[in-house]
């Protein structure tokens, strides 16, 4: 997604609290914000990597992937959090298993084993996560 719609979604979402807060509909709504700049800060100053992503219209979500897990923090406009964990069983498969994860969830009728024979797209990937402060040479 790019940068401008990432920011465009977020600042709906701060404009959802904040009307939320003023309609008395959360009791400190800058305290999501707060909450949210706090995790991101921290995470940040432990190196840890994240990404931002908005699924659901009241909600920002942070992933965080690290060895074995990754966990999806959503901070929802009326004020909760919600954490989900995914931990890894250590299992690994072969590249055929990808055409379970396609047959079961692939929107497009396309067979699944041909795209496997297409080369891969190209894909900047610091572009999608965000670097800790100083990655870059800030």
């Amino acid at each position: 997604m790019p940068a401008s719609r990432t920011k465009a979604k977020l600042h709906d979402l701060l404009a959802k609290v904040n009307q939320a807060n003023v309609h008395g509909e959360v009791e400190d709504g800058p305290a999501v914000l707060n909450n949210l700049m706090a995790l991101l800060n921290k995470l940040e100053h432990k190196s840890l990597r994240y990404t931002l992503a908005h699924h659901r219209e009241d909600a920002l979500m942070v992933c965080v992937a690290v060895p074995g897990e990754r966990w999806e923090i959503e901070f929802l406009s009326d004020g909760s959090v919600e954490i989900e964990k995914f931990l890894s069983t250590g299992e690994t498969a072969d590249a055929q298993s990808l055409s379970d994860l396609f047959a079961r969830y692939a929107d497009q009728e396309e067979d699944a084993e041909s795209s496997l024979d297409r080369p891969p797209l190209p894909v900047q990937q610091d572009q999608y996560i965000a670097q800790p402060r100083g990655a870059h040479g800030q």
